[in-house]
């Protein structure tokens, strides 16, 4: 007797399922546009079709999250949309990010080696990095652009600091380059990555040659990027009609994770008041130093870099009454 093999299925299990794929193909729609396809012409999924992408090519599309939907794409394809290679792979970034903030720790602490600040400073690190606050970037659709939006501009700095001497400044300086130009697929903040460095080379004094290459790819990846894009909010239009509202809601969003903590507003304000203050505090130690760092300036532009990402998510994210 042959046995119909989908009399053993759960019919509440069988529609969860059919949902949750459902769930996962209208993330998909939303979010892709033709970048993508043009890259993977071969995308199987059905409603990828040529009548699709005129109706959704504005959609979202100042954020480019390149990155997010090749993955998206391949867990669709080949998992099934179960997540089965996102969230390995979000885990992954965690890690990665985690590392390179570690390894900007351990150059700071050589020229002054302190056994208990490196024993805190990793602790810190690395609760932070992993903390379950962020389950919903894990767990969740296209969240891998959140960790590639700060992890490939960081990894940049950090090659623009290490281009700056060594023997192997070349293909650091060439490092640079491909995580400043990957940082342009993450989200619209990754625009600040090019010009951050840029303004990082010159005050390095790196040669003129390099600070021509930066100012020509920094050029073409602002055209690129601008090119067919959303629209950005304005920062001095918010400040206008509303500088309370859009003043609580930058630091706010920088202090976001500790009003996670204490379920208070007023707590998560002061916290990103603070974490300006130190940015400005670090960038004036590097200043005031006769030996300057270059590491410690790629921590300083990454700072700067999260307040600008900040205001810029501000200008777009502000309610103006």
């Amino acid at each position: 007797m042959v046995q119909n093999p989908e009399a053993d299925v759960d019919p509440a299990k069988s529609e969860r399922f059919l949902r949750d794929q459902q769930h996962r193909r209208t993330a998909w729609d939303r979010y892709c546009n033709p970048p993508i396809c043009s890259i993977i012409p071969t995308c199987s999924l059905p409603s990828i079709t040529p009548e699709f992408l005129p109706r959704h090519a504005g959609l979202l599309t100042k954020h480019r999250i390149l990155v997010s939907r090749l993955f998206f794409w391949l867990d669709l394809s080949f998992f099934h949309g179960l997540s089965l290679l996102l969230i390995p792979l979000n885990l992954t970034l965690m890690g990665l990010l985690c590392l390179a903030l570690l390894f900007g720790t351990r150059n700071l602490a050589k020229a002054n080696y302190n056994k208990e600040f490196i024993i805190a400073a990793t602790s810190w690190l690395v609760l932070i990095c992993f903390s379950w606050m962020q389950k919903e970037n894990i767990t969740g659709h296209f969240r891998a652009n959140f960790f590639v939006a700060y992890l490939f501009p960081l990894l940049a700095f950090q090659s623009v600091a290490l281009s700056s001497s060594g023997s192997r400044s070349r293909s650091q300086f060439a490092c640079a380059l491909f995580f400043g130009s990957l940082s342009l697929g993450t989200m619209a903040n990754g625009i600040l990555a090019l010009p951050l460095m840029l303004l990082m080379a010159s005050m390095l004094s790196q040669s003129r040659v390099r600070i021509l290459i930066l100012i020509i790819t920094t050029l073409v990846g602002v055209i690129i990027t601008y090119h067919g894009s959303g629209t950005f909010g304005s920062i001095s239009s918010a400040l206008m009609a509303n500088p309370r509202g859009m003043l609580e809601f930058f630091l706010v969003s920088l202090g976001g994770p500790f009003r996670v903590i204490s379920n208070d507003f007023l707590v998560a304000g002061i916290a990103g008041a603070i974490f300006v203050a130190g940015c400005v505090q670090c960038a004036w130690i590097w200043y005031r130093r006769e030996e300057r760092s270059p590491m410690f300036l790629a921590f300083v532009i990454f700072l700067f870099y999260v307040v600008a990402s900040a205001l810029a998510t501000t200008s777009g994210r502000a309610r103006i009454d």
